[in-house]
């Protein structure tokens, strides 16, 4: 009982366990009882800076949360993070006429509005008050606007010249339908120093003013690299990380940007791609600096033959971290373990550290000893395997022979060599894994089901005639 009371008293009188405060719109069903809570809550807090969260549930956009609102928004100059997710109603989060924000840092919104745009006049006028409070805030490092219903066009483009953003230095941008994102880069480009951009639907012209970031080391791009890619000039780019792009859309202006920058970078990760292998080596060839290599998703092992065989991939390689997708739940596909063991062997002289997650199959377990015993040479190595139930994934080489079989049926395709061989052809095998990610082998076992996916998917791209495959 004496160490209860004891652990009792540390919790009830340490300000910082209790300052990261959440709102629900459903805590409306009884006020009187959260009100009360939220009031300890922040007496207890002190005068620590805040965290606050609010979620908008549209089950309960009807509940009226004023006095809660109210509370909070007394103690607006403490908020160091604020986020809103909103489902349903806008929360009427007005910080009162005069108010600075001066300890806020980060600042996250993401409307959903049920993925529609229909905000009502009240909630546009609701969110640019909140958004020209943020703009003014000194202290903002970080802003995310993730969804679909920032509907004014002018709510990020900082109507307030010179005043704006001015200690910004991280920007997300996720579905963002402005048509000012040239503008609202330019209002923040001389400070940013990571920009994380997915999935915009933005008409820009490729012709115009080219826009620098004279401090910006990380880029992420997520389902997404625009042809306006040409117009950002990113001198000091490190960090380069890529999400789902897509290789018919995405390559050309996403090449243009890295010849022109690939001699700053250090560091390249590929999410999910699908991108050609071939595709990937002529990548890493412009990136001739870069450090360390990062592969998230499925891969087959012809890249990792490349950088085994060619020292002009990659010459400088320190880094190599290699893991199955993370969004497939079952994780379908392991890494080529034996394939990433030659890249290891042949890069001694300048690997540093290996990471690898992988599907351990029982021919596999001598290949994950040989990685670990590398450790030898002075080598960081972490080798995690992961659980796996029978029957939940495919093998590289099955996989292989599915496509080649398929390749009998080149009528389906045009006769544009654009791939070299079946290992290459990631987006469709992509395709096939996304169609039977839930079925056992057995299941999709039979030629004639993979055979009509790809003849569904045929006019995305071409492929060699047989008779070219090596």
């Amino acid at each position: 009982m004496i160490y209860r009371r004891h652990w009792r008293y540390i919790v009830l009188n340490t300000p910082l366990l209790w300052d990261r405060l959440k709102i629900n719109t459903r805590d409306g069903r009884n006020i009187s009882r959260a009100c009360g809570i939220l009031v300890e809550c922040l007496r207890r807090a002190a005068d620590n800076k805040l965290q606050l969260s609010i979620t908008a549930d549209v089950a309960y956009e009807y509940y009226d949360c004023q006095p809660l609102y109210d509370l909070v928004l007394d103690r607006c100059e403490d908020w160091e993070s604020l986020k809103l997710v909103i489902f349903g109603q806008v929360p009427p989060i007005i910080p009162p006429p005069g108010a600075k924000l001066s300890s806020l840092r980060r600042f996250e919104i993401r409307p959903q509005l049920l993925g529609v745009l229909r905000a009502s006049g009240t909630d546009t006028g609701i969110l640019k008050s909140l958004m020209q409070t943020v703009q003014r805030a000194p202290s903002v490092e970080y802003a995310c606007f993730d969804g679909t219903s920032l509907i004014d066009r002018h709510m990020l483009s900082g109507a307030i010249p010179g005043t704006a953003w001015v200690n910004l230095r991280t920007l997300e941008l996720h579905t963002y339908e402005g048509a000012d994102l040239i503008s609202v880069l330019s209002n923040c480009s001389s400070r940013l120093e990571r920009l994380i951009l997915a999935e915009l639907n933005v008409a820009i012209p490729v012709d115009g003013d080219v826009v620098e970031f004279p401090v910006l080391k990380t880029l992420k791009l997520k389902r997404f690299a625009p042809y306006w890619l040409r117009r950002l000039s990113l001198p000091r780019l490190e960090h380069l990380v890529l999400t789902y792009l897509d290789i018919q859309r995405d390559t050309s202006p996403l090449f243009d940007m890295v010849q022109r920058q690939g001699f700053s970078i250090r560091s390249v990760s590929f999410i999910d791609i699908v991108f050609m292998d071939v595709t990937v080596e002529r990548f890493l060839r412009l990136t001739p600096h870069a450090t360390t290599l990062t592969v998230t998703g499925t891969v087959f092992p012809y890249i990792f033959d490349r950088i085994a065989l060619d020292k002009n991939i990659l010459p400088h390689l320190t880094t190599l971290v290699v893991r199955p997708s993370t969004w497939m739940d079952n994780r379908i596909i392991s890494p080529p373990l034996a394939t990433i063991l030659r890249v290891v062997v042949s890069r001694l002289d300048t690997l540093k550290v290996v990471k690898v997650e992988a599907l351990l199959r029982p021919c596999e377990t001598e290949v994950v000893e040989q990685i670990r015993s590398l450790h030898r040479h002075g080598i960081l190595v972490e080798v995690k395997v992961l659980p796996v139930k029978d029957g939940e994934y495919l093998e590289v080489p099955e996989i292989i022979l599915l496509m080649s079989g398929a390749m009998i049926f080149t009528p389906l395709f045009g006769s544009k060599p654009t791939i070299r061989n079946p290992e290459e052809a990631s987006l469709l095998y992509f395709s096939f894994l996304v169609t039977h990610l839930r079925s056992p082998h057995p299941d999709v076992s039979s030629a004639w089901i993979f055979t009509r996916q790809i003849g569904r998917r045929g006019s995305l791209f071409s492929i060699y005639r047989k008779g070219d495959f090596k």
